[in-house]
């Protein structure tokens, strides 16, 4: 539930106004520390406060991100308008956009509809995202609340270091370091599946002595999205570390084995009777099993615990079905 003094303080900020604590206070009637326990929670809600020189305002997009103007060919706005559309449904400001875009750029020209058709089944908080965006932007850290795709398992806690959101396979995921997790391997690094987060807040820490407390921030990431997505295999990033997998498809399925290019890193060796050994070097995940389980007449020759779990996959369905 929204507080009233949450939503008088960010009217007052609205319009470029800049003010000190004292003066909030006053405007809400409330001492200088709650004023910062209202600006707490107001970013907590995805709102970005900036702070210059002991005052306050709300961050404004024409004053802090710049304007841009450009021109482009009708094929070009075409092109953009898709784009553009396929974000519409994770951020409000993708909406903003299409409605300038279809304004200043469509016109008489551009009456025929896009080419390209997106669709995602993902159904994202916007607040969520907001806050996402916004604590990947400051780098602060979050306290999150996630549902994991696995039924059996209860509702997880993160203290998280937000660093990329990465579209894969028709959603999209938060990829960084899980601080609660720190102890697998990979140090936490992971991905969450955007839409099963459920909360996210800032995450604040108290020093010896403050009455206020701080946000919680963390370094400049060394990490590149293009090299986290490649090291794993499907729905990328499952935990331990990449391995050789071996697998041998019979002669009748090898030409369609040949045209999956689920991975990078994937070598194909044609047998002589027609069949292919098709090697990964990837992360043994849910995926990776539920992937291989669905092929007919698939071997598995290496590692044996996904040999293992593959057989185990398919006991359990053969058992609920019998």
């Amino acid at each position: 539930m929204t507080n009233e003094n949450d939503i008088r303080l960010i009217q007052r900020l609205e319009g470029g106004a800049m003010l000190s604590a004292l003066e909030l206070a006053n405007h809400l009637g409330i001492s200088r520390t709650s004023v910062y326990r209202v600006i707490q929670r107001c970013e907590n809600r995805g709102y970005n406060i900036v702070r210059e020189h002991g005052r306050f305002r709300l961050a404004s997009r024409d004053r802090d991100a710049g304007r841009f103007e450009f021109s482009l060919s009708a094929q070009q706005a075409h092109d953009l308008v898709a784009a553009v559309e396929s974000v519409r449904r994770l951020t409000p400001y993708a909406a903003e956009a299409l409605e300038v875009l279809r304004k200043t750029l469509i016109g008489n020209k551009l009456e025929r509809a896009s080419a390209v058709y997106y669709h995602s089944y993902d159904a994202i908080n916007p607040e969520v995202y907001q806050r996402v965006v916004a604590a990947i932007e400051q780098r602060k850290v979050l306290e999150l609340t996630y549902k994991p795709t696995n039924v059996k398992r209860s509702l997880s806690q993160h203290t998280f270091e937000p660093y990329r959101i990465i579209f894969w396979n028709g959603h999209y995921y938060l990829a960084g370091r899980s601080r609660t997790f720190s102890y697998k391997p990979g140090g936490g690094l992971m991905h969450l599946r955007l839409d099963r987060i459920l909360e996210a807040r800032v995450a604040v820490v108290r020093g010896e002595g403050e009455k206020v407390p701080g946000t919680l921030t963390f370094p400049e990431p060394d990490f590149n999205p293009q090299a986290y997505v490649e090291r794993s295999f499907g729905t990328f990033g499952g935990e331990g570390e990449p391995e050789e997998v071996v697998l041998h498809f019979p002669a009748h399925n090898a030409k369609a084995a040949a045209e999956v290019q689920r991975h990078p890193s994937r070598e194909l060796l044609p047998q002589d009777d027609g069949s292919l050994i098709y090697k990964l070097t990837v992360p043994v995940t849910e995926e990776l099993v539920w992937w291989a389980a669905s092929w007919k007449g698939l071997r598995i020759l290496a590692p044996d615990h996904l040999r293992e779990k593959v057989r185990r996959h398919c006991l359990e369905i053969a058992y609920l079905n019998q």
